[in-house]
């Protein structure tokens, strides 16, 4: 510990430079991240799982859940007359010709097997009916049988709210939100919003809308974290400056993890995003540790520098022990077949060990440049 504490103290100016290219390699490697989600992604490429689920991928419609809504605008009908199906119908076939639904349920599929059915079971009636009689029929049916099995699950009891359901591929939500975007302008140019309103919703969408602001939640809550952490550390020491000190050298890991998941193409979603948050949670005692020993010895001697080096060497070695066995404990996460949780093990391991050494290495030199007479 004594010779890492004198060589920081001989190369300042080269740590110094060797931090600022890093940090601007880690900066151009950040604005390459990408924001993404798809559901095989998180499976390892030999389990067991995903080769069940790659199956259904490619020999049935996929594994992704697709959700529509859709509420009746004009309460005085509902959602099975005609001129409704129509538009409806309208919908169904875009998202199964441009969107790629493979499987879709529907008010359409009930009427629609209504239909066949009571046409002896032939294919070429499985379509809406052509006259208002054939219609009526269907109706009644439907509402003498409304609370079986399967008609509750696409229509609702006062036939006010419907629901359209179908499986596609994994595509990603990124393509997904294309894909919308293309569907909300036909569903604006082409249906008659004084019938009907359609909503995306579901588990898929639900996620997918999490992940598109994943990036700016991450930002707002290391933030509000930066700041929490700034003010206990300022209440702590009576010192602004010990407050912005000590967020540099736990700034600076984040930075880095984030360059290396631009780099080598980790995706930004719900879970890798725990990776900078639970590092910065670990990553910050090592700084208070630290700072509280310098404090302590300050109160010793009148020598700045005098009291940075027993701080370092006392505290060194057990915030050294201290992140190795952390990095140690989330090692044990890349072993999971999940990626997400691989990556977690990984990154967080990564952070904490980059953290341990602008621990070492960058705070020393930022508390003797501050305080070189008195302290805090």
């Amino acid at each position: 510990m004594a010779l890492l504490f004198f060589w920081v103290f001989r190369n300042p100016k080269k740590i110094i430079l060797v931090t600022a290219l890093i940090s601007c390699f880690a900066l151009w490697g950040m604005v390459k991240i990408d924001i993404n989600n798809n559901f095989l992604d998180d499976l390892n490429d030999n389990s067991a799982l995903k080769e069940d689920l790659n199956f259904f991928e490619q020999n049935f419609s996929g594994i992704r859940p697709f959700e529509m809504g859709i509420d009746l605008v004009d309460t005085s009908g509902n959602i099975l007359d005609k001129n409704v199906l129509v538009e409806i119908e309208k919908v169904e076939n875009y998202l199964k010709v441009e969107y790629g639904i493979g499987f879709i349920l529907s008010p359409i599929t009930i009427v629609k097997s209504i239909n066949m059915a009571l046409n002896g079971g032939k294919n070429d009636f499985y379509k809406l009916p052509e006259s208002d009689s054939q219609m009526n029929k269907i109706n009644r049916l439907i509402n003498r049988y409304k609370n079986r099995r399967g008609v509750p699950v696409l229509l609702s009891n006062d036939q006010l709210h419907g629901r359209i359901a179908g499986k596609m591929k994994d595509l990603g939500s990124k393509k997904v939100g294309h894909l919308n975007d293309d569907l909300n302008d036909f569903i604006s140019n082409n249906i008659d919003h004084s019938l009907l309103k359609f909503e995306l919703t579901g588990a898929a969408e639900l996620m997918d809308s999490s992940n598109s602001r994943i990036a700016s939640y991450l930002i707002v809550g290391l933030g509000f974290a930066f700041l929490v952490i700034a003010l206990v550390i300022g209440l702590i020491f009576r010192s602004g400056k010990v407050a912005i000190i000590s967020l540099l050298p736990n700034f600076l890991p984040l930075l880095m993890i984030a360059g290396i998941m631009g780099i080598f193409n980790i995706e930004l979603k719900v879970a890798t995003a725990l990776i900078f948050t639970i590092a910065l949670g670990i990553a910050i005692d090592d700084t208070i540790h630290l700072l509280s020993r310098y404090k302590t010895e300050m109160t010793k001697t009148t020598s700045s520098m005098r009291a940075l080096k027993t701080a370092y060497l006392s505290t060194g070695k057990a915030i050294i022990l201290t992140s190795i066995i952390l990095s140690s404990g989330f090692v044990v996460f890349t072993m999971s077949e999940f990626y997400s949780t691989f990556y977690i093990g990984l990154l967080v391991s990564i952070t904490l060990l980059i953290a341990l050494t602008s621990n070492l290495v960058i705070l020393p030199l930022l508390i003797s440049k501050f305080y070189k007479k008195k302290g805090f």
